[in-house]
């Protein structure tokens, strides 16, 4: 950061002169970081090729995610992102300023990561810059959204007391249980799975996520994702949403989905893709939603 001073003394403090370098292929293919961020990162090796999109590894980011310890953070407990030849699965918001809607009711949101939306209609928020809180009263000063996403908290609450960290209205989910193996540099697999009901409203009785990362050893597949939800919302009329964020445009058909990068713009440089099958539940509805205004689309 240009703001930031670095001095002679920060850079005595902070170089190591007894560091060295290790070969890539030495570090572990799978890591977890817990338990207050509670993510799993994995991949399917550490193969760098000359350019952009060219390594053939896949690799995941699994979030189930902890303690909610604002400013920064995201509403994005239970999310995931997928990376072959190119980002296929990411967050879709814009970071540009912490101080606009666009930043509380997209960016930040649910509705912008790869988690569950359950849908209260009578849940909404009021934003005002720089920040957002329950609504309890109509004014001009303010405008709804309704996410249908996980809780906010309010920034302007952070403490400087690591103490009030612990009280409920931070706590946002709890890891239940993850491995990866059986060899942990190289595993067959990378599982991790959690409850994220308390990152909602009441409108949620139970909310769980689990997921798992396999490579294959196939050339042109090197990897298979696999994630199951089980979701059980206070009202049964409440919809709950499988959120699945990608890049460019997907084509559906029946119950599967297909991201295929540099198709649809001649500028994309990446050439991966990604299909994804719907296998329950039996009943499910499958709405695309995206492309020219509507790429921070919050339910119209």
């Amino acid at each position: 950061y240009g703001y930031i001073p670095f001095t002679a003394v920060h850079y005595l403090i902070v170089n190591d002169t007894t560091l060295e370098g290790s070969e890539l292929s030495n570090l572990p293919n799978t890591k977890y970081f817990g338990p207050l961020d509670a993510t799993m990162i994995a991949k399917t090796g550490w193969t760098r090729d000359s350019g952009p999109g060219d390594s053939p590894e896949a690799a995941a980011y699994m979030k189930i995610g902890g303690n909610q310890l604002y400013d920064h953070l995201h509403n994005d407990m239970g999310s995931f992102q997928l990376y072959y030849k190119g980002m296929l699965m990411q967050d879709l918001g814009a970071y540009r300023r912490t101080d606009n809607p666009q930043y509380y009711a997209h960016n930040i949101s649910t509705i912008s990561h790869n988690s569950l939306i359950i849908y209260d209609p009578l849940e909404y928020y009021k934003v005002k810059e720089p920040k957002i809180i329950l609504k309890d009263s109509a004014t001009d000063e303010y405008y709804d959204i309704n996410t249908g996403g996980q809780r906010f908290i309010s920034p302007l609450r952070t403490h400087s007391d690591l103490s009030k960290y612990n009280m409920d209205l931070y706590d946002r989910a709890d890891v239940t249980a993850y491995g990866f193996g059986p060899d942990a540099n190289a595993p067959d697999y990378s599982y991790i799975s959690g409850d994220i009901t308390k990152a909602y409203s009441d409108k949620a009785r139970n909310a769980e996520r689990s997921m798992m990362f396999m490579p294959t050893d196939i050339e042109d597949a090197p990897a298979v994702f696999m994630v199951m939800d089980k979701v059980t919302s206070e009202n049964k009329y409440m919809d709950k949403k499988f959120l699945f964020q990608c890049v460019c445009e997907p084509e559906i058909s029946g119950n599967a989905i297909t991201v295929r990068r540099g198709t649809h713009d001649s500028r994309d440089i990446y050439e991966g893709e990604i299909t994804s099958q719907v296998l329950l539940p039996e009943n499910f509805r499958m709405e695309p939603v995206g492309g020219e205004g509507k790429q921070w689309y919050v339910n119209g």
